[in-house]
């Protein structure tokens, strides 16, 4: 039975079913609806007292999960959004802000016409759209004299990566009187950033405040990542007195893709700690300050590829195409050495993506065929690699 209490692992709160029997049965302090009125009284949900019931548990529920909520969010590595932003921001660090998705549209005008810009806020811009639904606003306010086409940029209205494809922005979203049509005949000026996550956040501090340590894992995670053409990194530690993993007894195994040979195991050796051994098939030597060498060993990552297999309806607006959410997949998806990949994770970037359709199927697999809910890459060192290529609708 859970208590609301504060323990070594936390704020633990009741669940439903403990609020419903505590109502129902009473405390030591309280007596219950049973002990008040009998144990034959009516608790069905159809009936006034089973309402009664399910409508006083589930405000206790939903007040205790918001104060867990506040309660996890004053730890950095729990926080979400606004309060995330808060919390590292004592270790000075700030999330990477995002940028817009800007492009060439050229409008088609009937008669002298007014097109209102951004620059005019908060005064609504003049709106067009893809065959996605990505909308995107004028940037500068434009008269036309007459008849005529002009080419005219527009900014997008959501902030990040949002791509464009030529020939799509056709959809005027803000009717205007004079306007006949639009059309985007190029790609994109500036292709937008996406936001940094909430997660890539979290790495970030965690990477700020282990720089001075020296000796720890995430000051080797930290000293590796920094190097350039890295990719992505992982540290593994076995400090028991026999092999685990493949580990051997009070060693470290790192493994990262990119970067060069000589700068990652010098990025190793100024975080290792003194007589630590090391795991890994790649050996570099390395002169320390005082002139002597030592052997550091570590891995690159084996590239694997990753098949993912997923159906979709369109609930509204224009099929962006299975070709185009392959090609956006393939390039936003990215994996560190070992971790799994998830079919619901994939879910939701296509959801974000393309929000005007519904996912009906996501699998992964490292096949081309048995697509599961998650899948494991052969071992710690395979890192898995999405292509347009391995991505079917």
């Amino acid at each position: 039975m859970s208590v609301n209490a504060v323990t070594p692992s936390g704020l633990t709160i009741q669940s439903y079913s403990d609020i419903v029997n505590e109502i129902l049965n009473g405390t030591a302090a309280f007596a219950g609806m049973y002990s008040i009125y009998g144990a034959n009284i009516n608790i069905n949900p159809n009936s006034p007292d089973g309402q009664m019931i399910n409508i006083v548990a589930l405000a206790k529920e939903d007040m205790l999960q918001l104060i867990q909520q506040v309660n996890a969010s004053f730890d950095p590595d729990q926080a979400v959004g606004t309060v995330l932003d808060q919390r590292c921001a004592i270790n000075g660090v700030a999330r990477t802000a995002g940028t817009y998705t800007q492009t060439n549209v050229s409008v088609t005008a009937t008669q002298a016409a007014t097109l209102q810009g951004l620059d005019l806020y908060p005064s609504a811009p003049f709106t067009v759209a893809d065959a996605a639904g990505n909308q995107y606003q004028l940037v500068t306010t434009y008269a036309f004299s007459g008849s005529g086409t002009s080419v005219l940029v527009f900014q997008a209205a959501l902030l990040g990566a949002i791509q464009t494809v030529t020939n799509t922005i056709t959809t005027i979203v803000t009717p205007q009187l004079g306007v006949a049509s639009v059309n985007n005949p190029t790609a994109a000026t500036t292709t937008g950033v996406n936001e940094q996550t909430d997660a890539s956040l979290k790495i970030a501090r965690r990477q700020a405040i282990s720089k001075a340590s020296r000796g720890f894992q995430e000051s080797i995670f930290d000293g590796v990542a920094q190097v350039a053409g890295v990719t992505s990194v992982q540290v593994y530690e076995n400090n028991t007195n026999g092999t685990v993993g493949g580990i051997p007894a009070y060693s470290i195994w790192v493994i990262v893709a990119g970067g060069a040979q000589l700068a990652v195991a010098t990025a190793i050796n100024n975080a290792r700690s003194l007589g630590v051994g090391m795991k890994g098939s790649t050996t570099q030597a390395v002169v320390n300050p005082d002139g002597n060498s030592i052997t550091i060993a570590f891995d690159y990552a084996i590239a694997q590829n990753l098949f993912i297999s997923f159906g979709y309806t369109v609930v509204t607006g224009s099929d962006p195409g299975g070709a185009f959410l392959a090609a956006r997949i393939a390039a936003e998806l990215t994996y560190a050495p070992g971790q799994t990949a998830v079919a619901s994770v994939i879910s939701a970037l296509v959801q974000a993506i393309a929000p005007n359709i519904s996912i009906t199927s996501m699998g992964v697999s490292n096949t081309a065929g048995s697509y599961l809910a998650t899948k494991l890459p052969t071992d710690n060192q395979h890192q898995w690699v999405v292509s347009a290529a391995n991505i079917v609708t």
